[in-house]
């Protein structure tokens, strides 16, 4: 309810509406599903690795289809990670089909005995699971991102506009973006094409925000455990207060990101910094209402007080036998 209402504002105040598409990552386990590949390979991309998994994204296809879901790709991209795709929309749709999505994938794997994660960084080493947000920018039929017949990779000055928005509270919605203790281990595992800094870049996927093509942008923040309404709220208000203040979003990214100078402010790196990081941020809060961000911040503060309380197995292999 709130998602719309906020759409339906943005609109009306600038004749404009947001449209998306997900990229929702996943790691799927069980009998027969372990990925075997040469050392020093990757199983990235590999079509005996995804014919593998046939049984699994056969039937969630055809669920999806049933329920109105247009999908159009997928891939497997590390071990155990699937990623299947649908047709982008306008932005509560691909929030609710996001939704619809992740409950399918749960009974796919009730029926085939398998099991089915959105754990956001499910082990050191590989990729974690991400939820890439593209966004597009549209008045009327017109994509406002893009000019009319220039083929070279641009953005158009609403389109800098909004994307300077994006960056500004890229580190205030954080806590929205990577709402997990566990959403942190994916930002800190650098080289694995998760964002490290807020910067951008044309076709660079190093950064927090790509420019993949001519009218999309890719937000890569948001992981596989993000609420879609909460994020898609947030996205709403950081654009449009990039188009009100005109925000520059400064030069493209060239080269890796993770050794590049940071244009923004630092990427928070974990839940307790990021929700201090929200909590100063009253555009991101302002999108979110007041009694939800009172709600949300308790919640996610009793979640991150609890870990920091609990013994890990790391803190075993560290600790437990080692002579002072």
């Amino acid at each position: 309810g709130n998602l719309l209402r906020l759409h339906a504002d943005f609109t009306e105040r600038t004749g404009l509406q947001l449209r998306t598409g997900c990229e929702p990552e996943m790691t799927w386990s069980g009998p027969g599903l372990d990925a075997r590949f040469r050392p020093g390979s990757s199983p990235a991309y590999h079509v005996d690795h995804l014919e593998r998994y046939r049984p699994i994204y056969q039937k969630v296809i055809g669920y999806a289809r049933a329920l109105g879901l247009d999908m159009i790709e997928g891939d497997y991209e590390d071990p155990g990670q699937l990623e299947l795709n649908w047709m982008y929309d306008h932005a509560d749709l691909t929030a609710d089909r996001l939704i619809v999505y992740r409950q399918i994938c749960r009974q796919v794997a009730r029926e085939l005995g398998v099991t089915a994660s959105f754990m956001p960084k499910p082990a050191t080493g590989m990729m974690g699971n991400g939820c890439h947000h593209n966004l597009s920018l549209w008045r009327g039929d017109d994509n406002v991102l893009a000019e009319p017949g220039v083929q070279e990779l641009h953005l158009t000055e609403i389109g800098r506009h909004a994307l300077g928005g994006i960056l500004t509270h890229a580190a205030g919605s954080m806590a929205v973006m990577g709402s997990t203790v566990n959403s942190y281990k994916r930002y800190w595992d650098s080289g694995q094409f998760a964002p490290s800094q807020i910067n951008w870049g044309m076709d660079n996927k190093t950064c927090t925000v790509r420019l993949s093509a001519n009218g999309r942008l890719e937000f890569k923040l948001p992981d596989a455990m993000v609420n879609p309404y909460l994020s898609h709220a947030v996205l709403l208000a950081a654009i449009e207060d990039g188009l009100d203040n005109r925000i520059d979003p400064g030069a493209a990214q060239r080269g890796s990101s993770y050794t590049g100078e940071v244009t923004f402010a630092k990427l928070p790196l974990t839940l307790g910094e990021a929700l201090d990081v929200f909590a100063a941020d009253e555009v991101v809060k302002a999108a979110l209402g007041s009694e939800l961000v009172q709600l949300y911040s308790e919640l996610k503060r009793d979640e991150w007080a609890r870990f920091c309380g609990v013994v890990t197995d790391w803190e075993h292999m560290m600790y437990a036998e080692e002579a002072p």
